[in-house]
C-alpha cells in the first residue's frame, strides 16, 4: 500500500464527518428523521451490495461474519436514529462538537475491552474537555429549552458508536471495508424500518430539491464512501487515532453551519469549544508531540 493512502482516506473521512451534521438537518426538513435515516441506509446498503456483486465478492466470507456485522450495526441502529432525532433540536456545529467526545468513550471502552491503559495525560485531557462541554451545554440550554433533548440523544449515540468501534477492533476480523459497510447497514435495516413504523410510518407529500439533494449526499458520501472509509481506517490505525477524526470535524462543521445555515454561536460556545479541543489534544498527545 502506498504511504499516502491512509492519510488521504483519513482526511476524506474528516471532510465527510464535517458535512454530514448539516446534511442530516437539511434532509430532515421534508422526510422526517425516521424516514430520512431508514431510506438513507436502505439505499446505501443497496449500492454497496451492488458494488460487491460487480466485484465478484460475496457478503459472507466465513460463517462468523454475521457476528461482525451484528456488532457493526450498533453504530447504525440505534445510533443513527438518535443522531437524526437529536439534530432537530441543536445546531449542526453543536452536533459535531458533542460527537467529538468519541475519543474519550473509545478510550474508556478500550481500557475494558482491549486492555488499553489510560495514562495521566488522558485523564487530564478528559477533565479539560468535560469542562468545555459543560460550558457549551449550559450556554445552549440557556438559549434553547429543547437543546437538552438533542444533546442527550447525541451523547447516547456517541456511546453506542464507541462501543461498536472498539468491539470491532477487538475482533480484528479480516473483512473488507465494503463488506463491513454493507453488512452493518443490512443488519440495521429491520430496526430502522420498525422504528419508522412505530413512529407513524409517515411519507412526505412533497420533497424539495434541498432535502432530496442532502439525502442523496448522505447516501453516497455518508454511507457508501464514509462507512467504507471508516472501516478501512479501523483496520489500519489504532482505535484512538481513528477517533481523532471527531476532533477535527467540529471546526469545519461550525464554519459550514455559519456559512450555509446562518447558525450563530455565542462567546461561551467558542470558549467551550476551545476547551474541548484543548482537552482532546492533551488526551491524544498531540500537544506533547508538537512541543517535541
Amino acid at each position: 500500500m502506498k504511504p499516502f493512502v491512509v492519510p488521504s482516506i483519513f482526511l476524506l473521512v474528516v471532510v465527510i464527518w464535517s458535512t454530514t451534521p448539516l446534511a442530516i438537518q437539511l434532509s430532515n426538513q421534508d422526510f422526517g428523521f425516521a424516514l430520512a435515516v431508514s431510506a438513507r441506509m436502505t439505499l446505501g446498503a443497496s449500492l454497496v451490495w451492488l458494488i460487491l456483486l460487480l466485484r465478484g465478492q460475496s457478503l459472507f466470507s466465513s460463517a462468523s461474519d454475521w457476528r461482525v456485522y451484528a456488532i457493526a450495526s450498533i453504530g447504525v441502529f440505534p445510533n443513527m436514529p438518535l443522531v437524526y432525532w437529536g439534530a432537530q433540536f441543536i445546531p449542526s456545529g453543536l452536533l459535531s462538537l458533542v460527537f467529538s467526545s468519541v475519543p474519550f468513550f473509545m478510550g474508556m471502552f478500550g481500557k475494558f475491552i482491549l486492555g488499553e491503559r489510560l495514562g495521566q495525560n488522558r485523564i487530564i485531557g478528559l477533565m479539560v474537555a468535560f469542562c468545555g462541554l459543560s460550558v457549551v451545554f449550559w450556554d445552549q440550554l440557556q438559549l434553547n429549552d429543547e437543546a437538552g433533548k438533542g444533546i442527550g440523544a447525541v451523547i447516547l449515540s456517541t456511546l453506542l458508536f464507541s462501543i461498536s468501534s472498539v468491539w470491532i477492533k477487538k475482533i480484528g476480523a479480516e473483512i473488507s471495508p465494503l463488506q463491513q459497510a454493507c453488512g452493518s447497514m443490512l443488519f440495521a435495516l429491520p430496526g430502522l424500518w420498525l422504528c419508522w413504523w412505530l413512529l407513524g410510518a409517515s411519507w412526505p407529500s412533497s420533497v424539495g430539491i434541498v432535502p432530496a439533494s442532502a439525502g442523496m449526499y448522505l447516501v453516497i458520501m455518508g454511507s457508501v464512501i464514509g462507512f467504507s472509509a471508516y472501516y478501512f481506517l479501523l483496520r489500519h490505525l489504532q482505535a484512538s487515532t481513528t477517533a481523532l477524526i471527531s476532533m477535527l470535524s467540529p471546526i469545519l462543521a461550525m464554519g459550514l453551519g455559519v456559512a450555509v445555515a446562518e447558525e450563530s454561536f455565542s462567546t461561551h460556545y467558542f470558549v467551550g469549544t476551545g476547551l474541548v479541543l484543548l482537552g482532546l489534544s492533551v488526551y491524544s498527545g498531540i500537544g506533547k508531540a508538537i512541543l517535541k
